[in-house]
């Protein structure tokens, strides 16, 4: 397996746990049942948390000290430990964010232009989050737009994800821009084959220019997609 492919296969892996922390949080806030094939099980975590461990490990060439990255899982730890309710899943799914940048970022010294599903994926140039930073652009505090996103019409918010991702590829000018633009496709994607609940995650990540594009062209249901993940409040 070439580094692209471990770098490309430790992102998926990430979005695959974001998009299982949105859907428990939100039925959490919800108040509905737990989802039972998103729930995280400790063997299942281990073994994240070492897989991920040995890549970074690998594709670093050495050590790799917490100030430049640490596992999501830990991270968990040691900021939910305690907290009540869903307070892990929530350290969790910030640390799932943290972590995905990190690697993102190692894939942009590989490759400044790889295939990412069925998407033209391009590396995030320079952008490295440790774990003292925080993932305050990127929220689950608004769960209950999740929710609603949960009971739209999976075509008409494909639609509005379309009409986005056209604005926006025609404005991106950076690197960082066109990771956007391919995560806004892939999130199109997601909602056309009706699996509305993985569009959120889709959209981790993304940066506020999308928000302020999708202002231009209204796109009602994108916009509260980009919410969800969006702190506005907190700008």
């Amino acid at each position: 397996m070439t580094q692209e492919d471990r770098l490309l296969s430790a992102i998926a892996r990430h979005d695959d746990f974001i998009r299982r922390a949105v859907r428990i949080l939100a039925a959490d806030k919800r108040g509905d049942p737990l989802p039972e094939d998103a729930l995280f099980h400790e063997n299942e975590l281990k073994a994240f948390d070492a897989s991920l461990s040995d890549t970074a490990v690998d594709l670093a060439g050495a050590f790799v000290s917490e100030e430049e990255w640490v596992s999501p899982v830990r991270f968990a730890y040691r900021n939910g430990y305690g907290k009540p309710g869903m307070g892990w899943v929530k350290e969790f799914h910030a640390g799932l964010l943290i972590s995905k940048r990190y690697f993102e970022a190692l894939l942009s010294k590989f490759a400044r232009n790889v295939h990412y599903g069925d998407t033209m994926h391009v590396g995030v140039a320079g952008v490295v989050l440790g774990p003292s930073a925080t993932a305050g652009e990127i929220s689950l505090e608004n769960s209950q737009i999740v929710g609603e996103l949960q009971g739209c019409d999976p075509k008409s918010l494909a639609d509005d994800l379309d009409r986005l991702r056209s604005a926006m590829k025609a404005e991106a000018v950076t690197a960082e821009q066109d990771v956007d633009v391919a995560k806004v496709a892939s999130a199109a994607i997601a909602a056309r084959n009706g699996d509305v609940s993985s569009v959120i995650g889709h959209l981790a990540g993304v940066g506020r220019w999308c928000l302020d594009v999708a202002g231009k062209i209204a796109p009602e249901l994108a916009t509260a997609a980009l919410k969800a993940m969006l702190d506005l409040d907190k700008g």
